[in-house]
C-alpha cells in the first residue's frame, strides 16, 4: 500500500515538474539593451540562437559598428533550466524539436515503429540546454581529416588556437563571478558512489585514469562540463552576460527561407513572426547557425539542395548541392547494464533529499550538479588486440596506440532508465511497452549505465524535406549501422567491455552487470557475438551528435568551402554542426565553438568588405 502510494507520489511530482520545465520560458520575445523594436536591416542576420550562432554573435559585436540579429524560433528559458541534473525532462518539452527519425531496419527496433528519438534543442541556447555539458576537444587527426584539402593547415594555427580564444577553465570548486570567453569550462563537481567503486576497481587491476583533461586521453577520466558555480552555463547565458547594445535577439521567430537576388546574394531572411510573415534585410552577411537540421532545411527551403529532390517538393532550385546528405551521428547503447545496490546508487530519492537539495542551493555543490555522466573513457580496436596479446602489460599498449584516434567511448552514467521507475525516462527513447515491462519493468535495484558509442561511424544518413512547408518537421534517417563496419566495431568493443566490467566487479558486493538475455535475443548466449549483434540492432539510439548535412569542403560532395560559405553563392555563411565533414573523438559541442570562433574570423574578414562576383564555376579542380 504504502509502495504504491510512493509510486503514485513520484509520479505526479515528475509529472508536475516535467509540465512546469516545459513552460518556464519568459514571454519576452525581443532581447536587447536599449532597442524597442526590430530594424528593417540589419548588418549580420544569424539564424539560430544555439551554441554556434551566440558565439559568433558575441564575436563580431565587438566591432561597435555592426548591428547584429538573431532570429530563434523557440523561447528563452528561465533559471530552472539552469540546473544541471534535470536535463533529461527538457527532452520532449518545449525546448526540443521532439523529431524522431524514420523508420530503421537495423537499428531501434525497440522503440515505437522503429523510429528512435532524435532530441535538437529548441530555444536560445540550443542543444547546449538539453545536452550533458560534455567538453572534449577531440583527437588532431579528426581535424586533419576535415582539412586534408587545405593548404597550410596546421593543427595548432587552426583548431588549436581557437580552442584556447573560446576557453575560460576554472578549478572544480572555484567560485567565478563572470565570464569573459563563451566556453566556460570546469571539472565536473559530482561523483557518484558507484562511480567511485569503479574507479577505485579500474585501478586495482591495472587501467589507466586520469585527472581531467581537455586533450584527447585513452582511458578514464571525469569530464570537464560547461557550468558556473555548479549551474549549466551555455554560449547563451555567456552571450546575455555580456550585454551588448548591438545585438538583438528575437524568438520565437520561426525563419522561412533565405532571399536572393539575380547574382545569388543572400539580401535577407523571411521570416514567421506570431503568425505574420516577415522580411529583415541584412547588409553584409545572412549565417545560418540552425543546426545539422535546421540548416538543412532552410538551405532547401530556400532553393539550395539536390536538384531532384527540390524539383520533387516543388521547391524552384536555386543551387543544386548535396544539402542534407552525408548525415552522421554518434550511436550509443549499453542502457542499464549495471545494477547497484541502493546505498551507494544515485536515486530519486537521493535527489529529493532535503540535505541534496541544500547543497546545491547553498554550496553549489552535491548530486543536482550532475551532469549525468561520472566518467568517461576512449579506447579503440588495436589497444584491444594489444591488451589481449600482451599480458600485463597494459603501458605498453597505451604508449603504442595513443596516436591513434579512439573508435568508441564509454560513459558511465549513474541514473539508469528505470531511475524513476518507468515514468518518465522511458519516454526519452520509446521504448515499447512489451520490451520495456519484459526486461526492464522488474529492475528492483538501483541501476546504472556503462554506455558504449561509437565515435566514428561509417553510416551515413539523408535529411530531407517532407513538404515546402515551413512548419513541417524534415524526414531525418541516419540509417544507423548500414555500414557492417559500424557493427563490427561495436560487437568488439561489447565483448571487451563484458570481460572488463567481469574481472572489475569480481568480488563486488554492491555492483554486478545484468545478464537478463534481451527481448528478441532469447536464443543467444549472453555476451556472445551473436547475441551482441541481436542487441545492438534492438537496444541502439542516437547520443544526439548529428553532423555533417551541409558539409564542408571543396570536393563536389560539399555545401560550404573552409571560409564556410556556401558554394555557388554571395553573402551567405553556415556555421553550426552541419559543417563537420566528419565525426569527431568525443562530444561535438566544444568543436562546434571552436568552428564558431574561426568562422568569425573569416567573417570578420569581409567585415565592410565587397563580396567578390560569383564564378561560373561552383568548385575549383580537385588536384588531390
Amino acid at each position: 500500500m504504502l509502495q504504491s502510494l510512493g509510486a503514485f507520489l513520484l509520479f505526479l511530482g515528475i509529472s508536475l515538474f516535467g509540465w512546469f520545465v516545459s513552460y518556464s520560458d519568459y514571454e519576452d520575445l525581443l532581447i536587447c539593451y536599449g532597442c524597442t523594436k526590430i530594424d528593417a536591416a540589419y548588418d549580420f542576420v544569424i539564424v539560430g540562437g544555439g551554441t554556434a550562432g551566440c558565439v559568433l554573435a558575441r564575436r563580431l559585436a565587438e566591432n561597435s559598428s555592426a548591428s547584429i540579429l538573431i532570429i530563434e524560433a523557440g523561447g528563452r528559458g528561465n533559471g530552472v533550466l539552469s540546473v544541471p541534473v534535470i536535463s533529461p525532462l527538457l527532452q520532449q518539452s518545449n525546448f526540443d524539436w521532439k523529431y524522431k527519425t524514420t523508420r530503421q531496419s537495423n537499428a531501434c527496433l525497440s522503440f515505437h515503429k522503429q523510429r528512435c528519438m532524435f532530441p535538437v534543442g529548441k530555444g536560445l541556447g540550443g542543444s547546449h540546454q538539453l545536452n550533458n555539458m560534455i567538453y572534449t576537444r577531440g583527437h588532431p587527426l579528426d581535424y586533419e581529416s576535415w582539412f586534408q584539402d587545405l593548404p597550410g593547415y596546421s593543427y595548432e594555427k587552426d583548431i588549436e588556437h581557437y580552442f584556447k580564444r573560446a576557453e575560460q577553465i576554472y578549478a572544480q570548486n572555484e567560485t567565478v563571478s563572470e565570464s569573459f570567453n563563451p566556453a566556460l569550462v570546469t571539472p565536473v563537481r559530482y561523483l557518484s558512489q558507484a562511480s567511485l567503486h569503479i574507479v577505485n576497481s579500474f585501478l586495482r587491476i591495472g587501467y589507466r585514469t586520469s585527472e581531467p583533461t581537455l586533450d584527447f586521453f585513452s582511458g578514464f577520466y571525469r569530464p570537464f562540463v560547461t557550468q558556473k558555480n555548479g549551474r549549466r552555463w551555455t554560449t547563451a547565458d555567456h552571450l546575455l552576460e555580456m550585454k551588448f547594445p548591438n545585438v538583438v535577439i528575437l524568438s520565437k521567430a520561426t525563419a522561412e527561407k533565405v532571399v536572393f537576388n539575380d547574382n545569388y546574394e543572400a539580401t535577407g531572411v523571411k521570416f514567421d513572426y506570431i503568425g505574420v510573415s516577415r522580411f529583415v534585410k541584412a547588409r553584409r552577411a545572412v549565417i545560418l547557425s540552425a543546426g545539422t537540421v535546421g540548416s538543412a532545411k532552410l538551405l532547401m527551403l530556400s532553393g539550395i539542395g539536390p536538384k531532384n529532390h527540390l524539383k520533387k517538393i516543388g521547391i524552384k532550385l536555386v543551387r543544386d548541392l548535396p544539402v542534407g546528405n552525408n548525415l552522421q551521428d554518434h550511436l550509443a547503447t549499453g542502457f542499464d547494464l549495471m545494477h547497484v545496490n541502493k546505498k551507494i546508487g544515485l536515486s530519486i530519492g537521493n535527489l529529493l533529499d532535503i540535505r541534496e537539495i541544500w547543497k546545491y542551493l547553498f554550496l553549489a555543490k552535491g548530486a543536482w550538479t550532475s551532469n549525468g555522466v561520472d566518467l568517461i573513457g576512449f579506447t579503440n580496436v588495436d589497444f584491444i588486440h594489444c591488451k589481449n596479446n600482451i599480458k600485463n602489460n597494459v603501458t605498453l599498449c597505451y604508449e603504442k596506440y595513443w596516436a591513434n584516434r579512439p573508435d568508441v567511448e564509454l560513459m558511465m552514467m549513474p541514473l539508469g532508465l528505470t531511475t524513476d521507475m518507468g515514468i518518465h525516462l522511458r519516454t526519452l527513447l520509446g521504448i515499447t511497452d512489451d520490451v520495456w515491462d519484459e526486461y526492464f519493468g522488474n529492475i528492483n535495484e538501483t541501476s546504472m549505465s556503462a554506455v558504449t558509442v561509437l565515435l566514428h561511424p561509417k553510416s551515413r544518413g539523408t535529411v530531407r524535406l517532407a513538404n515546402k512547408n515551413h512548419h513541417s518537421k524534415p524526414l531525418i534517417d541516419p540509417n544507423y549501422l548500414s555500414h557492417p563496419h559500424d557493427l563490427k566495431i561495436l560487437v568488439a568493443h561489447m565483448m571487451r567491455f563484458k570481460k572488463i566490467f567481469d574481472k572489475v566487479l569480481r568480488g563486488q558486493e554492491n555492483i554486478h552487470l545484468y545478464e537478463k538475455n534481451y527481448p528478441g535475443c532469447e536464443n543467444f548466449e549472453f555476451g556472445t557475438l551473436c547475441y551482441w549483434k541481436c542487441y545492438l540492432k534492438r537496444m541502439s539510439t542516437s547520443s544526439y551528435h548529428p553532423i555533417g548535412t551541409c558539409k564542408m569542403g571543396i570536393r563536389e560532395d560539399s555545401v560550404v568551402n573552409f571560409d564556410l560559405q556556401v558554394h555557388g553563392t554571395n553573402k551567405l555563411f553556415v556555421v553550426d554542426a552541419s559543417v563537420l565533414p566528419g565525426q569527431i573523438s568525443g562530444h561535438i559541442m566544444a568543436p562546434i565553438i571552436m568552428m564558431a570562433e574561426r568562422a568569425s574570423d573569416f567573417i570578420t574578414r569581409y567585415h565592410g568588405f565587397e563580396i567578390g562576383k560569383v564564378k561560373q564555376k561552383s568548385f575549383p579542380q580537385n588536384t588531390t
